[in-house]
């Protein structure tokens, strides 16, 4: 079975009101996008869809994490991940293609199709919920993944950074104030 396959959902022929959708993506998932960020993880996606007529508001839940790389010290580890997001779909005719959304929350798809695959959409969804800088505090852990010898050797380099400079320690003694 195609991975994409588990992540599409019937769009034609279902009824009116809320349907419910869970997801769970995992390593098979991921390897299928080709990604340096996100080198594999576990995110259930719960997905509560509500149809109205030709109109579709798809509510997305992430909660898990994600393999990657930690920023401070370049250990793998899992980052944990959780967010939600919301789509709109508009079903429209065969002109579809040519309407464009100023809006990254509604999206056009042709009435006649039976079904959508939301494999892409999930994906970059999970992207969009790592953060920009890939750390968390693991001390917490009963074996924390961090490369304890990195940010040792980080501490004591801000610390030097930090001890001051004599040019700049006589400029911290003017007074500026106006008598």
């Amino acid at each position: 079975m195609d991975i994409q396959e588990h992540f599409t959902i019937p769009i034609k022929g279902i009824h009116n009101g809320e349907h419910e959708y869970d997801f769970v993506v995992d390593d098979a998932f991921f390897d299928v996008f080709e990604n340096d960020i996100v080198l594999g993880g576990n995110v259930e996606v719960k997905l509560n869809l509500f149809r109205q007529f030709d109109q579709l508001e798809l509510s997305f839940l992430l909660h898990g994490y994600v393999n990657t790389t930690c920023d401070r010290c370049l250990a793998s580890i899992k980052l944990p991940i959780e967010n939600d997001f919301e789509l709109y779909i508009k079903l429209v005719g065969e002109d579809f293609e040519t309407l464009e959304s100023n809006n990254d929350e509604v999206m056009f798809v042709n009435k006649e199709e039976s079904r959508l695959d939301l494999s892409q959409l999930i994906y970059e969804y999970v992207l969009l919920s790592v953060p920009l800088i890939k750390s968390y505090d693991c001390n917490e852990e009963k074996n924390p993944p961090c490369d304890f010898e990195v940010l040792n050797k980080l501490n004591v380099e801000n610390e030097q950074n930090n001890s001051g400079n004599a040019m700049w320690d006589k400029l911290k003694d003017l007074d500026f104030t106006d008598n």
